[in-house]
Parts: C-alpha cells; sequence; structure tokens
C-alpha cells in the first residue's frame, strides 16, 4: 500500500478522525450514565428526550485512521427507552453515525475533498489517499473501497439539517456559486430545486 509523504497536501485529511481517546471518553461517560441524552422527539407518540429513560449500553465498533492505518476500536453507546410507547432508541455521539464504522469526521474529509474538486473521482480519491486495515491478510484488500466514499456522500445528502447548513456554508464562501443567488442576492429566495419539499 502506498503511504503519503510527510509533505504530502493530502496528509491532513488523514488527520481528520475521532480519536481512540475521544471514543474512550465517551464510552467512559455511558457506562457512569453520564452522557445526556440528545435525542429528538419520539417519532411515534411525540414525547420529549427529556423523559427518556436510559434502558441498555451496547458496544459499536469504530475504524480510526493512525498513520493511515484503519484501527477498531470498540466504543458504548446508550439505548434509550421512550417512556410513552416503550420504544427504544440507540443515542450516538457527536463523532458517529448510524450503521457507519468509520467517525463522522474522517467521512466529512473525504466527502469534502471529493465535492470540492470537480475532476475528482471516488477511485483517485482512494488512490490519493490510501487507508489501510490490519484487520485483513490479503495485501491487495488493505485499501479502503472506492465504493466507501459514494455510501457517505449519500448518507450526507439525505440528512436535511446538514445538507441546509452545508449549502448554508457554501453560499457564505461562494455567493454565486452555479448561478445560485447569495445571501445578498436579488429576490433572496433559492430556485425551486433547492428548496425543501414539504
Amino acid at each position: 500500500m502506498p503511504y503519503t509523504g510527510a509533505s504530502d497536501p493530502c496528509k491532513h485529511l488523514l488527520n481528520d478522525t475521532a480519536t481512540s481517546e475521544q471514543i474512550n471518553q465517551y464510552s467512559d461517560q455511558v457506562r457512569k450514565g453520564e452522557n445526556p441524552c440528545h435525542l429528538p422527539f419520539c417519532p411515534l407518540c411525540h414525547v420529549i428526550p427529556d423523559h427518556f429513560k436510559r434502558h441498555d449500553k451496547r458496544q459499536r465498533k469504530f475504524l480510526v485512521i493512525v498513520e493511515q492505518v484503519a484501527h477498531v476500536v470498540i466504543g458504548l453507546l446508550t439505548c434509550w427507552k421512550c417512556p410513552g410507547c416503550s420504544t427504544c432508541f440507540t443515542g450516538y455521539p457527536s463523532f458517529a453515525l448510524p450503521y457507519k464504522r468509520y467517525t463522522l469526521p474522517t467521512i466529512c474529509a473525504f466527502s469534502r475533498r471529493y465535492v470540492e474538486n470537480d475532476s475528482m473521482t471516488y477511485r483517485k480519491l482512494i488512490q490519493q489517499n490510501p487507508i489501510g486495515s490490519l484487520q485483513i491478510g490479503n495485501a491487495a484488500e488493505w485499501q479502503l473501497d472506492h465504493s466507501t466514499i459514494h455510501h457517505w456522500i449519500s448518507t450526507l445528502g439525505q440528512f436535511d439539517t446538514i445538507t441546509r447548513k452545508a449549502q448554508d456554508l457554501i453560499l457564505q464562501v461562494r455567493p454565486s456559486i452555479n448561478g445560485l443567488p447569495g445571501p445578498g442576492g436579488s429576490d433572496g429566495c433559492l430556485p425551486e430545486i433547492y428548496q425543501r419539499k414539504a
């Protein structure tokens, strides 16, 4: 597996990850029952999350990148129970996403790198920023698969609040990107394609 050099401009991309210490610190908070519930209202019965009760703890594997190698770190997550309908929900820390083993800073860094460069492809991104795994024995399979980047970008695109916030940040940096009116644009509203559907 080719490693990037110390002076490589892409090197900072490989440092954007939650650390083992952050995961262990959060796990300690879960163990002690000190982590707050940041869940939204219950989608079934609309009970406010302040009334949710700790139901259980569960283990979760996270992949943390250290020196271009993905290391497995086991963390704990809290399962919360709604007192209104007895439905259980898993609370995720700020560095994690449901169904994703890589941490959110890693996912965002790779996604940002792909989106910022029009000529970038998923395969090019992986070739420029290889990530290996100590868990896989075959050297040909050590590298992160290019389709993973596609899954990450698709996942991020599904989050309404993330999409809106990203759009706001883009418009702040480049007020007139692809013909979108900026904050000080003539009509101050976005084209129909960018408006949230009711």
